[in-house]
């Protein structure tokens, strides 16, 4: 308790700065209800004193008039005193509205205890600004958090660990197209197709002003996935054909395209959705599926006919 109560004085001060500069509108910490043992352990033997006259103050009441009821909340305050007085522990209230109200601001394990305050940016209060108040609080054991923070924290830990998705993925589909196909041509149209809708989505997002997020990462497995699956789709289909572009567009081709018309139209209702990080996974995964589903079905085909696919 001494320990939490000595970081909440040291965390005042730059609460104090950063409502000074408008950073934050306000702030509130535990400070005044927090126990702090070397205040108990200074009051203790006053209290003690203090709750041992109950009864004199109580014939002095009833002399003076006042009723057994008038002494109730004396008699209450007193009665806790001589219990704390009584402990060597850090003394926690434990009536029903003490409780309460702890049980709000304090976390206490077996060897821990923690505290909460509470932070009120000002309304041109942005996230980098409570970044930079982050850095000016004390190190030791004290964190400033919020969705805004936690956000941002999160979605940067993502982006550090998402090699560890992305290149096993790279190696799976690398082996899946191998196996698809045996030979290195259609292996690199098919990644071609991969990068290409790559780029296609990330101009739409530029162009639009979307950001990558904790949700609309979830789409590149999917994007990924629908890539490969229809560019095997499509150039297994134009083997045998024997490169016919018309009869592989009327067979495989209008499959593609209602499949992922279908998908398009279940991922694009998404991006109505009230839910920003939802709607964003929607919009993402609309057009990553499009440029996939376009370029399998339009480019793909000519670009293996150019090539002398239909000669193998």
């Amino acid at each position: 308790e001494s320990e939490v109560a000595r970081r909440l004085d040291s965390v005042t001060p730059a609460l104090d700065a950063a409502v000074s500069n408008r950073t934050l509108s306000g702030f509130m910490l535990p400070t005044a209800l927090w126990p702090r043992p070397e205040f108990q352990a200074s009051n203790r033997q006053p209290a003690l004193e203090l709750s041992t006259r109950i009864e004199t103050w109580r014939a002095e009441a009833a002399t003076a008039g006042f009723s057994e009821e008038a002494l109730g909340l004396a008699k209450t305050v007193l009665t806790t005193w001589q219990r704390a007085a009584a402990t060597t522990n850090t003394f926690w209230p434990t009536n029903q509205l003490g409780a309460w109200i702890f049980d709000k601001l304090a976390a206490r394990e077996s060897n821990q205890v923690y505290a909460v305050g509470f932070i009120y940016p000002s309304t041109n209060s942005t996230v980098a600004m409570l970044a930079q108040l982050d850095a000016r609080l004390p190190r030791e054991g004290i964190w400033l958090s919020g969705w805004e923070l936690l956000g941002g924290t999160v979605l940067a830990a993502v982006k550090g660990n998402l090699w560890k998705l992305v290149f096993p993925m790279a190696g799976l589909i690398l082996l899946s197209l191998w196996l698809a196909f045996r030979r290195w041509t259609e292996l690199l149209f098919s990644l071609g197709i991969l990068l290409l809708s790559g780029v296609c989505l990330l101009t739409v997002m530029k162009l639009v002003g979307w950001q990558w997020n904790l949700l609309n990462l979830l789409a590149l497995p999917l994007i990924l996935g629908t890539g490969v699956d229809y560019s095997i789709f499509m150039q297994l289909t134009l083997r045998r054909c024997h490169g016919d572009l018309a009869l592989a567009h009327q067979s495989v081709g209008r499959a593609l395209l209602l499949c992922g018309g279908t998908a398009i139209a279940g991922f694009g209702s998404l991006g109505l959705s009230s839910n920003a990080g939802m709607s964003s996974l929607g919009q993402v995964c609309a057009v990553g599926i499009a440029a996939n589903m376009l370029i399998s079905v339009f480019l793909l085909p000519v670009w293996w006919r150019s090539c002398g696919g239909a000669e193998r």
